[in-house]
């Protein structure tokens, strides 16, 4: 399937708010009609686009099973099956998955995302990153995780944006970031935690 198949299909992910996932235009798209939907979970990885959102949209298991799976798909080889993975996890706000969240939230959808930055794809670049921007508060930890941990600069910059956006005002961030160096000892996370907190004032948009 073509991702930008055709223009109603972008206008729509917009109309909906990006939750219905195309829904309305899957029409007989989904294979594995005789298949419970774990088992067509399971198969993630054979999926198409359409049969991805199918399988997810239209779940017959309770949404604990649900969590458990999609949080075993950010482990999956292909790439594409974490994007989506990471994108439902977000679309559901599950709280448990925000560590593992956190872990891969430089994950970036380059296929997707023109050249500009604008497009009507139903994630913008970083799935992972915008799941922990709706799943909010309990992401606040893993998230100070990722700054005392990584020196990856994009898993920082994006660590911090989000923390920003999850509390509304870098103030509350910064005293978030001086609470967790003061309970720390570890000299290299003391680190980049100071280093978070310097960078802080200049903490921006990843999109732009």
């Amino acid at each position: 399937m073509k991702i930008h198949s055709s223009l109603t299909w972008q206008r729509l992910a917009i109309a909906v708010g990006c939750l219905m996932l195309l829904s309305m235009i899957v029409s007989g798209a989904d294979q594995a009609n005789d298949q419970s939907f774990f088992n067509r979970v399971a198969k993630f990885e054979q999926l198409t686009d359409q049969e991805r959102v199918a399988a997810l949209e239209n779940n017959d298991g309770s949404l604990y099973q649900l969590n458990k799976m999609l949080i075993s798909k950010l482990g999956s080889t292909n790439k594409d099956v974490r994007f989506y993975a990471a994108y439902f996890l977000g679309v559901y706000r599950f709280p448990e998955a925000a560590k593992t969240l956190a872990q891969c939230i430089s994950l970036e959808d380059r296929v997707r995302t023109s050249s500009d930055g604008f497009h009507f794809w139903v994630w913008i670049r970083y799935p992972a990153m915008e799941a922990l921007m709706k799943i909010g508060s309990p992401a606040i930890s893993p998230l100070i995780q990722n700054l005392e941990e990584s020196d990856d600069a994009t898993v920082r910059k994006l660590s911090l944006f989000v923390l920003c956006f999850i509390d509304g005002d870098k103030d509350i961030v910064q005293l978030r970031l001086q609470i967790a160096l003061k309970s720390e000892k570890d000299p290299k996370k003391q680190a980049r935690i100071q280093a978070a907190i310097k960078s802080l004032p200049e903490s921006q948009s990843p999109y732009k």
